[in-house]
Order: structure tokens, then sequence, then C-alpha cells
């Protein structure tokens, strides 16, 4: 019989240069750390997936120095990566997963988030835990009329933060006395990029997110498309220049010559009148998508939620507050909750109080 309680959890989450580890004892953190990776350390692999070694020796090398044993561990709770489009919820990493995070194949671009689950189903067949994903990149809970783009050679597709947003939704619903899955959310995650989401008695059916919704610090969100298409057309600019717009240089990189919102921010307090209306725009343009999501659902909105780190600034959350408030209360979540939301969900699923779901190849 399996523990409901002392359970010992390591939730991995890699990223581009740092792999970010954390032991959690129930749902209390005992240890958290981001491991730096340099340039130079990964310029000797030439893929990302040649990584997986150099970094489960980091993982293990991580456990050994905070004084446990991998068998002191119950349950592995990885970050899913976009190897595969999934329903929301916790997933096992079998053989399935692990043959589909380690393979580049077309159609998926190969990140760092796929490493972790290579790491979690390593230690898993190695040490004989069980190790799950949870709310992965690729989570797809769209509902039929909002997959639709108004050309049949298109689909539309979520693209937002479903691991930080739900679990802003949960910690949301549980203050209304509410449970998540009974309950309605407009949850908008601001950072580099930007993506609001409707999460509907507990399903992500909806999404307004990069390049659909508004600029972002350094992405131009949703162009107007004839003339986006004069300038591909135009012989003026190359793919690669127009790309760079649209995910780089784009937003306040473009407007303002920098990505640093705490930048603008100390412009705008010097009096600096064109930095306030284009950062008072990309609020403007946030809010006109949270009055769009609410409109899917007819209102029926329990909160609005603006997470991130730009939802640490007052000035910006201030402005959306005031366009959005007469929807629905709003509450701010500064920062991410990725680490949390990971420990939290699979320590559900171990539990039992979530079901442990199976990737089938379709």
């Amino acid at each position: 019989m399996m523990k409901t309680t002392d359970i010992m959890i390591l939730v991995v989450n890699t990223g581009s240069t740092s792999t970010k580890l954390a032991v959690y004892k129930d749902g209390d953190r005992l240890f958290e750390q981001s491991l730096d990776h340099t340039n130079t350390e990964l310029e000797q692999y030439k893929s990302i997936l040649d990584q997986v070694g150099m970094r489960k020796s980091a993982v293990i090398a991580f456990i050994e120095e905070k004084g446990l044993n991998i068998a002191d561990l119950d349950v592995i709770a990885s970050r899913g990566g976009s190897f595969a489009v999934v329903e929301g919820g916790g997933y096992v990493i079998d053989e399935t997963i692990m043959e589909l995070a380690g393979a580049a194949r077309p159609g998926f671009r190969v990140s760092p988030s796929w490493l972790a689950a290579l790491i979690s189903g390593q230690l898993s067949r190695e040490f004989e835990i069980p190790a799950y994903f949870y709310n992965a990149v690729r989570t797809d809970e769209m509902c039929p009329l909002a997959r639709y783009s108004g050309i049949s050679l298109v689909e539309r597709r979520p693209a937002g933060h479903p691991l930080n947003c739900k679990e802003i939704g949960r910690r949301s619903a549980e203050k209304m006395g509410k449970k998540f899955e009974d309950s309605s959310f407009i949850v908008c995650h601001m950072g580099g990029g930007i993506s609001t989401e409707l999460h509907y008695k507990g399903r992500f059916i909806d999404c307004i997110g990069y390049p659909e919704g508004a600029f972002t610090p350094e992405r131009a969100g949703a162009v107007p498309t004839n003339d986006m298409l004069d300038l591909c057309f135009s012989g003026e600019h190359t793919q690669e220049e127009l790309e760079k717009y649209l995910r780089g240089s784009g937003g306040l990189v473009d407007y303002l010559g920098t990505n640093s919102t705490l930048e603008v921010q100390k412009r705008i307090s010097g009096g600096d009148s064109k930095a306030e209306e284009v950062y008072r725009a990309m609020a403007y343009q946030i809010a006109k998508g949270i009055g769009a999501l609410a409109a899917t659902v007819k209102g029926d909105v329990d909160r609005i939620l603006l997470t991130g780190g730009i939802a640490g600034s007052d000035l910006f959350t201030g402005w959306i507050i005031e366009y959005v408030q007469f929807i629905a209360p709003v509450e701010v979540y500064p920062g991410t909750y990725e680490m949390e939301a990971l420990a939290h969900g699979i320590l559900r699923v171990y539990r039992g109080e979530e079901t442990a779901k199976v990737y089938t190849k379709t």
C-alpha cells in the first residue's frame, strides 16, 4: 500500500541553461536549487537530447549533497515537455513517453523541457520510483468552437502556460472555498511571453496567446494580417528579419529599445510620455483579450487572475484592473509557481486524489 503522508517528492524542471530541482515532503518544500549550466558546458553537446547524461548526474549529485539517498524518494514530478499533445493532469512516464521525449521528429521542436521527462524516466527505471509529468507544455483541452481559425488548413491551438495558470486557479478556488473543477477563471500569465487563458470547470478550454494576443516585452503579438502579408512579400525584409519581429525584437524592444519592464517604468517615472503610452497599450491589449474570453462564457467568470513576472508591477496590473474589474474580482499572483505546481499535482496523483493517466499514441 502506498504512503499517504511523509511522501518525498523530487521535482525536475529543465530549462535552456538551468536545471531547477526541488525536494518536497508532502506539500512542503525542503530544498530547492537552480543548477546553472555554462555555455562552455553546453557547447560540447551536439543536440539538446545529448545533455541527458550530464544533467542526470547533476540531479543525483544534488540529492546526495542534501544528505538524501535516491531510495528515500517516493515519487518524481517532472516538467512535461512539448513532445506530446495531452489533456491536463499527471501522466506516467513510461516506455512510450521515453520514446517520444528521446527522439526529434517533424512537427515537434525539441526543447530543453524534454530533458526533464528523460531524466525522470531514467531515474524511475534505475531506482524503481514512479515518475510522472504534469500539466505539460502542450496541454490541449480547447473546446471545438475555439479551434476554428477561419482557414481550414490552420487549426487554432492553445499556446499558454497551463502549469502555472492551473496552479494559480487552484489557489484562488481554495480561497473562495470552491473546487477548481467547479470554478471559472481567466488567468493572464505576463512575462517574456503573455498568454490569457480561460480555465472553465477545471479545463483549459480557450486562450489568447502568442502570436494572437497582446504584444509583449519582446514579441509582436497579433499583427494585422494584410499588413504582415505585404511586408512578407515586399522584398524589403528577409524571413529571418520578420520572424525576429514576431519573437525576439518586437513589442517593447521595437517601440522602446528595451525588454525590461523595470526600465520602462523608470522612464515613466521620469516623465517619458512615449514609454507610458506604449506600456499602457500593452495593458490595454491584455484587457481586451480578457474581455473577449469573458464573452465566450457569457460572463460566467469567478475571478480574473494576473500572474507572471510583470504581475509584480502595481502600475501595470492597476491599469488592467481598471479595465476589467467590471467583469469579475481581480487577484494578483506575482511570479511563477511551476515547482509548487509540479509537487502539489503529483502529490494528488500519488495519493489517488487524481487519476494517473497513460499516454497512448494516436
